[in-house]
């Protein structure tokens, strides 16, 4: 069949047989794998650009943290806050602080933000005063004191 050819031409027809099976191999094998390679790419971005953005929202966090430390939390009742202030100072004056009078809660809207401000007039020794606003810095995690004044006031007792 093949002995009325030349050589020329079955070479030819060869190439032809060859180019049809190298087209017919990436159809079939290269072609597919070349699609898993590009999703792997497209994958891969999309994993560093996940993890990208949890290191931001873990920078976030960290920072949300540093400041619930400095202003107080975030996302409290306020009149809660203002009983666990009251039950604080009860639990560390040990009987020598007394409130003497507890102003209602103000709240500011500003922007994002809304600001509560809680007024506590306390009664006792300034020491003892002193030694209650570093245990409530140090302690209380809900508020901050932003201000504190200091009245001092003397009986005239006269004989």
């Amino acid at each position: 069949m093949f002995e009325n050819l030349s050589y020329k031409t079955k070479f030819r027809a060869l190439i032809v047989i060859a180019c049809m099976l190298s087209v017919a191999a990436y159809r079939r094998s290269f072609y597919p794998l070349f699609q898993v390679v590009e999703e792997h790419h497209a994958l891969s971005e999309k994993v560093r650009e996940i993890t990208q953005r949890t290191e931001g929202k873990r920078d976030l966090d960290k920072k949300l943290s540093l400041l619930d430390r400095l202003i107080g939390k975030q996302d409290v009742v306020p009149d809660q806050v203002q009983q666990d202030i009251i039950s604080f100072v009860t639990q560390h004056a040990s009987g020598r602080i007394s409130v003497n009078k507890l102003a209602p809660v103000h709240a500011i809207q500003e922007g994002r933000y809304r600001i509560f401000s809680y007024q506590v007039e306390l009664t006792g020794s300034f020491n003892d005063l002193l030694r209650l606003s570093y245990e409530f810095e140090k302690s209380f995690t809900d508020s901050k004191i932003v201000s504190m004044q200091f009245f001092v006031t003397r009986k005239n007792e006269t004989c």
